[in-house]
């Protein structure tokens, strides 16, 4: 099945959601926060016996409903805080602020079909704005000081209709929580009848607002001694971590004047079993194409700045650093154990951040770059998505987009041309069994620190 390109025409506030689409797969690392002790890596005292083991689950919405608003606020309001986005923008509420699902530009109201940012279809009788590239803003309809969005501000708005647009283009399902939470529940399963009544294990959704402080809570009624949070991500960074998620943590343990020290489990990306994964799917991509192919393959990360966003240094974050350090393990490891003269190189590359004015020393490459500079004898290109676990906006969207194509088959799969060269973008979606060891061994690395 084969797909045509596509005019890669993105508006200005869609960096917004992209934003929000790195935090699927980015956690914690460097900064040290006050509200607990964090535990030397040994063996602790036998006072350390009941230990709660938080898993964190990014919690993409599965579908858009009239409460995604709340979460895309909750987001958009982190961001804020960290300084990626100036704070004046919070001040900014002309009304209730419309998206065109049928053109970005403007048109007579019969042919209009608006939406405002709860999903709601409403009245094609509104006023046009062209966007304000200096005010983070995309051409847009509004309805003057009026409606539900009267009292919120416009960005929060923006930033939620954009998701609606990528969610629309899924057929509003985004089948990241049917891929990922059934891993959660076997290694929850597989921790439970390991240490047995040692460990009481649970899951959180991070961009689902208040769910780590209310799950968090749970732990705490149940009198652990100790916490161990988990991400089920490939990449960490702090961003998402420190900064957000594992902030809640803390902040709750605080609020409810407790000394329980937290363990963050490293990210899986490191681990052996999710490495092995990808050297087997690289494998049988490889022995689905003909003997003769010359191929280069492409490990694709989301991606993150390397610029400095705002007030915030996104190139200083340990993103960086942790997506190198995941690909040069699976890069050695599919060239220790595959033996094959046609795959010519391993290339990692970055859907977002990684042109223009987002890598302006060229310290990263984007699909289209990385498709630019290849040898004149490359018949195939394989992309594996590896930094992801289950399929979400993020693979079905915006990688795509950074390649300049649309659409995916049953097995979410896109295969299009390029020039001469046959181009496939895997599924993320593989070897379940083995991404689910790698989370239980990236947590269980912790408890084995406490329990004998």
């Amino acid at each position: 099945m084969k797909y045509q390109s596509k005019n890669n025409i993105r508006p200005l506030y869609t960096t917004i959601l992209i934003l929000f689409l790195t935090s699927l797969f980015i956690f914690p690392s460097i900064i040290s926060l006050s509200t607990t002790t964090h535990l030397p890596n040994k063996k602790s005292n036998s006072s350390i016996d009941h230990i709660g083991v938080l898993i964190v689950n990014y919690g993409e919405p599965t579908t858009f409903t009239e409460e995604t608003y709340d979460d895309f606020k909750a987001y958009m309001n982190h961001m804020l805080q960290l300084g990626m986005l100036p704070s004046f923008l919070k001040n900014i509420d002309k009304g209730t602020i419309l998206t065109d699902m049928k053109t970005e530009s403007w048109s007579f109201p019969w042919r209009r079909d608006l939406i405002n940012a709860w999903g709601k279809s409403v009245t094609p009788f509104a006023l046009y704005s062209p966007g304000n590239e200096n005010m983070h803003t995309a051409p847009h309809y509004f309805l003057p000081f009026f409606g539900p969005g009267f009292g919120e501000a416009d960005i929060f708005e923006q930033a939620t209709l954009t998701a609606y647009h990528s969610w629309d283009n899924m057929n509003n399902y985004s089948p990241y929580k049917d891929h990922t939470v059934p891993q959660i529940n076997n290694v929850i399963d597989q921790l439970e009848a390991t240490y047995n009544e040692k460990v009481v294990c649970t899951k959180a959704y991070g961009f689902e607002e208040g769910n780590i402080a209310d799950v968090t809570t749970q732990l705490i009624n149940q009198d652990i001694n100790l916490l161990i949070a988990a991400p089920q991500m490939v990449v960490d960074s702090d961003f998402e971590g420190d900064l957000h998620w594992y902030k809640e943590i803390h902040e709750t343990l605080d609020a409810s004047n407790t000394d329980i020290p937290v363990h963050i489990a490293k990210q899986i990306g490191s681990q052996s079993s999710f490495v092995e994964s990808i050297v087997l799917k690289t494998q049988e991509e490889l022995e689905k194409i003909p003997e003769e192919a010359k191929v280069i393959l492409f490990l694709s990360n989301h991606g993150f700045p390397p610029v400095k966003c705002g007030s915030y240094d996104c190139g200083s974050d340990s993103y960086h650093i942790n997506a190198k350090e995941s690909f040069k393990l699976v890069k050695n490891a599919i060239n220790e154990n595959i033996t094959d003269d046609n795959l010519l190189e391993i290339k990692q590359i970055y859907a977002e951040f990684a042109e223009g004015s987002d890598d302006p020393n060229n310290q990263v490459q984007s699909p289209l770059e990385a498709l630019d500079q290849l040898p004149s004898m490359c018949t195939h290109v394989i992309n594996i998505p590896y930094g992801f676990i289950g399929e979400n906006t993020d693979t079905l969207n915006a990688l795509r987009d950074a390649f300049d194509v649309e659409g995916w088959n049953e097995e979410y799969e896109t295969v299009f041309g390029y020039e001469d060269i046959t181009v496939t973008i895997t599924t993320c979606k593989f070897h379940d069994s083995l991404r689910e060891q790698a989370l239980f061994d990236s947590i269980s690395n912790e408890l084995d620190k406490f329990i004998d």
